[in-house]
């Protein structure tokens, strides 16, 4: 089951699916344009949402970075 790591409640598979583009865009943004470069912005129109859906599952940058790495450190 996956846990929502803002609200600490299970994620709906739709859920799941708009934070795994959201993931997936914010490693290519940073691919293409460096960290500095990462914008919530760019995220969101590379994973095709509003820039304020973005901001529903992660706060700011430092949180959408966070979450990367997390997701990243638990698939090892």
């Amino acid at each position: 089951m996956n846990i929502c790591l803002l609200c600490l409640q299970p994620m709906r598979t739709k859920d799941i699916d708009k934070e795994k583009r959201m993931l997936n865009a914010a490693i290519e943004v940073v691919l293409e344009y460096g960290f500095l470069g990462l914008t919530m912005s760019r995220v969101a129109k590379k994973a095709q949402l509003a820039t304020d859906t973005i901001y529903l599952y992660f706060k700011n940058k430092n949180e959408l970075l966070n979450s990367l790495f997390i997701k990243h450190i638990r698939k090892r």
